[in-house]
Parts: structure tokens; C-alpha cells; sequence
């Protein structure tokens, strides 16, 4: 099923309470729209924290941030709701060595998960860098969005390293993640029913929930502007989005073709997606 896992793993649930899953993810990548579905996963209350690092000190009663799975009555839970069955955090765009000693700040009082699960996710870096390009020249006067492409003093931009990095944590050979394991390929999420329900059957989720949560793949939640290229135009059928082919709108762009020009980059992307753009 191409589903990367590492040794700790294990198929179900190791006893009563909640699942605590930090969700590591590249920016542009789909983080929000497979955060959207590993939520409607899991039956009962959830607690989401989006880019829970950017955040200032937790509080108990913190309240859930928004995904449309969340909008049913009762779904959305606080940090310290006793009842939830799901934590999920966001860390986006953080390098592998700070996630290597990061444990969530849990406030005084809030009950720990007892199980904890970290969920990579990796697309291909060209139409990473192709969506990136396009939202960070979109919204130039957002700083959020301009920076997407941050250069070290030499002028070379930090994003082809980090990347190496996490594709090179999804094949194991980095292991920064010292949590249960799951890697995830954006591109057979998107496109590949029968391997969604092998990564909620990894997660220990029902096959009802599992087949419950096939309704939610086509949502397009509304964090950061929804698609770099479509918005939220395809809310209710994101698998109609041409999301395999953003980078042809760049394959002639000069700064599209300087951060893909990395060797290791590109062994790495056909290692893990096969030929994904001519050379």
C-alpha cells in the first residue's frame, strides 16, 4: 500500500482514552485537507489546534480551531473536554531536529493521551513549490504567504533542504520521529479509496467510520485561502482539482526551475513518486 510506517506501530488503540496525533506536514501540501479527514475518522469529540506552535501557552478550556468536519453539533471539543476521543495538532514547516524534542505543552490539569501517533504527510515537491509560488506571488502583501520561500544570507532558499529532509524521514532514514509512525503520500490520499482505509485501519478506526469518512475527501477546508490555485471553488469535489499538474504553470518560471534544480531533490522525488517532471 506504500504507507510508510515505522516499528512502533501497532493496529489498534492501546486502551481506553484518546489519541493524540501531531500531524507534520510541508506547507501547500494538503496539510489541511488530510487534517479534515483523519478528524471525521474518529467518532465522538475532537480537539484541533491548527499551527499549535504559533500559538501562545496553551490554556485548559483552549478552544478547537475550525475544519468543516468540525461544524457538526458536538464535534469540536476543548483542550481539557475529558470526552474527546482526538488531539490532533498541527506542526507545519518545522525542521525534523525541533520535532525530534518537541512534546506537547498539556496545561496543568489536562489529561495525557495514551496513545501518541505522529502522521507525516509529503507531496511531491514540484507542485509543493509550484502551489507555494503561486499563493506567496498571489498574496505578496500577506507575510505569511511571502515568505514561503525564506533564503539563507548566500540568497539560496531554505525549502529544497527541508524538503530532502522530510522525504527522507518518510523513507526511515532519519527517524526524527520517535513517536508510532504513519507516512502518508499526498498523492495516493487524494486519488486512492482502498489506501485511505488502510491508514484509518492502521489508526485502529472501525470500518464504518472508515467508510463514513470517504464523504469528507472532497472537502476543501477554508485555512489559508483553501487551494493555492482554486480557493474553495471545488469545496464538495477537490478531486476534480488538476492537483498532480500545478507545476506546469512553472516548468519555464526561473525561480520554479532554481528550487528544483537540486539533485537529491529530484533522486528522492522519483524514489518516492516515481517520475513526477521531465529532466
Amino acid at each position: 500500500m506504500d504507507i510508510c510506517m515505522n516499528s512502533r506501530q501497532s493496529e489498534q488503540p492501546t486502551g481506553l482514552g484518546f489519541t493524540e496525533i501531531r500531524f507534520v506536514g510541508l506547507r501547500r501540501s494538503g496539510t489541511h485537507a488530510v487534517q479534515n479527514w483523519l478528524i471525521s475518522l474518529y467518532d465522538g469529540s475532537v480537539c484541533y489546534l491548527n499551527d499549535v506552535t504559533g500559538k501562545r501557552a496553551l490554556k485548559p478550556d483552549q478552544p478547537c480551531d475550525d475544519l468543516p468536519t468540525l461544524r457538526s453539533p458536538g464535534k469540536a471539543a476543548r483542550l481539557d473536554d475529558v470526552d474527546k476521543n482526538l488531539l490532533l495538532y498541527a506542526m507545519e514547516d518545522r525542521r525534523l531536529q525541533f520535532l525530534r524534542d518537541y512534546h506537547f505543552p498539556y496545561p496543568p490539569g489536562c489529561r495525557r493521551a495514551n496513545r501518541v501517533v505522529d502522521v507525516l504527510l509529503l507531496r511531491d515537491p514540484y507542485n509543493t513549490i509550484a502551489s507555494r509560488l503561486k499563493i506567496g506571488r498571489d498574496r505578496g502583501d500577506n507575510g505569511f504567504f511571502r515568505d514561503m520561500f525564506l533564503r539563507r544570507k548566500d540568497g539560496t532558499a531554505f525549502f529544497p533542504q527541508l524538503w530532502k529532509n522530510y522525504a527522507r524521514e518518510y523513507l526511515g532514514e532519519l527517524n526524527c520521529l520517535r513517536n508510532e509512525k504513519i507516512g502518508i503520500r499526498h498523492d495516493r490520499w487524494t486519488g486512492d479509496a482502498a489506501y485511505r482505509d488502510e491508514i484509518g485501519r492502521r489508526l485502529g478506526v472501525g470500518a464504518a467510520a472508515r467508510a463514513r469518512a470517504e464523504a469528507t475527501v472532497g472537502q476543501v477546508p477554508g485555512w489559508g485561502f483553501g487551494s493555492s490555485f482554486d480557493a474553495t471553488r471545488y469545496h464538495g469535489k477537490a478531486q476534480e482539482m488538476d492537483l498532480m499538474n500545478r507545476w506546469r504553470r512553472y516548468e519555464d518560471d526561473a525561480e520554479f526551475r532554481e528550487l528544483t534544480a537540486d539533485a537529491e531533490l529530484r533522486e528522492l522525488a522519483e524514489r518516492i513518486f516515481g517520475v513526477v517532471i521531465g529532466r
